[in-house]
């Protein structure tokens, strides 16, 4: 179980990554890579995660939902 507000790798993304991403702040979206890191903002149920990216300047690169088993913890 990983918690709200932990800091996060992706070690790997299974699957349609476009399918995952939820919302961004650019159209077309930027989808996450392998190795980005994020922010964990919502447990969903089920066990999936969803995690934001987020710019210096406030913008959302993307959210997006990951497995947990798609995921590092780093903090």
């Amino acid at each position: 179980m990983i918690i709200e507000y932990t800091r996060v790798k992706i070690a790997r993304i299974d699957g349609d990554v476009e399918a995952r991403i939820i919302s961004s702040s650019y159209d077309p979206p930027n989808p996450p890579t392998v190795g980005e890191e994020g922010i964990v903002v919502h447990e969903l149920e089920g066990g999936d995660y969803v995690v934001e990216k987020v710019e210096p300047n406030g913008y959302s690169t993307w959210i997006a939902w990951f497995r947990e088993s798609e995921l590092t913890p780093l903090d």
